[in-house]
C-alpha cells in the first residue's frame, strides 16, 4: 500500500508539472502581425491560426485527462480500469499516467470502435 502511495505521489507531481507546461504553452503564444502586406503572408497567418487552434484544442483535451487522474488520485481510484474495475499495470501509468483502461479493456474498445 505504501508504495502505490509512493507511485500516486510520484505520477500526481509529474501531473502538476505537465500542466504548467501546458499553462506556459498556451500564455506565451506570440502576437501575428495585423497587417500584412501581400496574400502569401495572409495564407502563412492562416495557417498558423488553424494551427495554433488544434495544439489548443489538444491541450484542453490533455489538461483534462491530467485533472481528471488528480481527481481520482485524491479518490483513492487512480490506476483501477473503469469497465473492468481490475488494477491497470504500474508501467502502464508510468508510460501514460492518465491511462483509464486496462490494456485488455482497451484493445477490446479500440476494436470495437
Amino acid at each position: 500500500m505504501e508504495a502505490k502511495k509512493q507511485v500516486n505521489g510520484e505520477i500526481s507531481s509529474r501531473i502538476h508539472q505537465r500542466l504548467q507546461e501546458l499553462n506556459r504553452a498556451t500564455r506565451f503564444r506570440p502576437e501575428i502581425e495585423k497587417n500584412l502586406p501581400d496574400v502569401t503572408d495572409e495564407a502563412t497567418r492562416e495557417a498558423e491560426r488553424s494551427l495554433d487552434f488544434q495544439l489548443a484544442d489538444r491541450q484542453r483535451d490533455e489538461d483534462l485527462r491530467l485533472r481528471t487522474a488528480l481527481v481520482l488520485i485524491e479518490r483513492g481510484r487512480y490506476g483501477v480500469c473503469e469497465s473492468c474495475e481490475e488494477e491497470i499495470n504500474p508501467r502502464r501509468l508510468e508510460v501514460n499516467p492518465t491511462a483509464q483502461y486496462c490494456t485488455d479493456c482497451q484493445s477490446q474498445l479500440e476494436q470495437n470502435s
